[in-house]
């Protein structure tokens, strides 16, 4: 039992990270997402409410349905992977599908920073617009940390569409939204590659630990063995000489 302990801590010592957690992140990631599903629709319906109580009329409510719809389509692929055994998940089909899906999701979020709205002033439409942006950046990184690059697909080209709406005017206050948020969009996808990276450590970690406690089994039932078969050897070998003994006698 010792040499077994042993060699199992010398192979985890020596593969730290090695495992591969595709499938299991994959889940994880559909069930966050799930799990969330209200949080955008509801944020995305505040925000319609909002513009149209700030005068920004039929195209927020147009751009209100369109995201809705958008989002949706995060939620069919996640449902789909939820329903699908961990096992039989296509993990390179399945990724692609989720960021096609981010993407897709991230242009009603470009249509939000193209959203003009005359009543509301350009000065406070701009600062809206980057603090909503900014909020719905901080969500999706705490809700898509478990794969890998869903905030860059959601987000790239919204930010990338602000910063031209806003670099246009050459406006001060409106430039330093624009680098607020193209500062914030590593500083949110760093953040959420940091959670991915401790939920992999997470993984292997009890992978590890089950891996030994299988071992440990193992040996245990391998030292029972060896010893049921001395006992039985000690027992025939015992009732030899009893017999050898008697035929003596």
């Amino acid at each position: 039992v010792a040499r077994t302990i042993r060699s199992t801590r010398e192979k985890l010592s020596i593969r730290p990270g090695n495992l591969n957690f595709d499938r299991t992140l994959l889940k994880m990631h559909a069930r966050s997402i799930l799990a969330a599903g209200a949080a955008f629709p509801v944020l995305i319906g505040l925000i319609t409410i909002a513009g149209l109580a700030l005068g920004a009329g039929l195209p927020a409510v147009v751009w209100g349905f369109i995201a809705i719809a958008l989002q949706g389509m995060i939620l069919v692929v996640a449902q789909r992977a939820d329903r699908t055994d961990e096992d039989r998940l296509d993990v390179q089909g399945l990724t692609r599908n989720f960021m096609v899906a981010h993407f897709i999701a991230g242009l009603a979020w470009a249509g939000l920073a193209m959203l003009d709205c005359e009543a509301c002033g350009a000065d406070q439409t701009a600062i809206m617009k980057a603090v909503l942006l900014l909020l719905a950046i901080a969500a999706t990184a705490v809700v898509g940390w478990a794969l890998n690059g869903a905030l860059i697909a959601s987000f790239t080209l919204p930010v990338a569409t602000y910063a031209f709406m806003t670099a246009r005017d050459f406006d001060p206050a409106r430039l330093s939204m624009a680098v607020m948020l193209v500062a914030a969009l590593p500083f949110f996808a760093y953040i959420s590659r940091h959670l991915h990276a401790s939920a992999v450590m997470m993984l292997s970690f009890r992978s590890e630990k089950d891996s030994l406690i299988a071992e440990l089994e193992t040996a245990n039932a391998m030292s029972d063995e060896a010893r049921r078969r001395a006992e039985e050897a000690n027992l025939a070998k015992s009732r030899f000489l009893a017999s050898m003994s008697h035929e003596l006698r």
